[in-house]
């Protein structure tokens, strides 16, 4: 009985401590989505910075216009590598501002799943892809 109690806790113990994968790098992101009836493409520009299940980052249309994350977070879960964060970003004369939500999961090596982008009162939902800068 000792011996199931010893095991059990084992379990326990590692299953606890499954470790997020590190998605720290530079990404290039293909956003696709449908416009006016036509599926278009996209794309931009991320570079992600993970210690832990802490995320801090930059997202912009190149590696020379970017904008920081925020609500960042990348955790393992029993579905896999979850990771999510917010921009909000604004033109410099505030003419124009969006907030993109994004809510991936890491595939093969790659963040898989959808951004949700609310601008000028409407919402539009993009698929989008995060594939490793080499």
């Amino acid at each position: 009985m000792k011996k199931l109690i010893c095991a059990v806790g084992l379990i326990v113990s590692a299953a606890s401590t499954i470790a997020a994968e590190d998605v720290t790098g530079k990404w290039s992101v293909k956003n696709t989505f449908v416009q006016d009836g036509k599926t278009e493409e996209n794309y931009s520009y991320a570079v992600l910075k993970q210690k832990g299940t802490e995320l801090t980052g930059t997202i912009g249309p190149d590696a020379a216009h970017q904008w920081p994350i925020s609500k960042a977070k990348s955790e393992a879960t029993k579905d896999g590598q979850v990771v999510q964060f917010t921009l909000a970003h604004a033109t410099n004369n505030g003419s124009f501002s969006f907030t993109a939500t994004y809510d991936v999961r890491l595939v093969k090596g790659h963040l898989i799943g959808n951004v949700k982008t609310l601008a000028d009162g409407k919402t539009v939902e993009s698929d989008v892809d995060f594939e490793r800068v080499k």
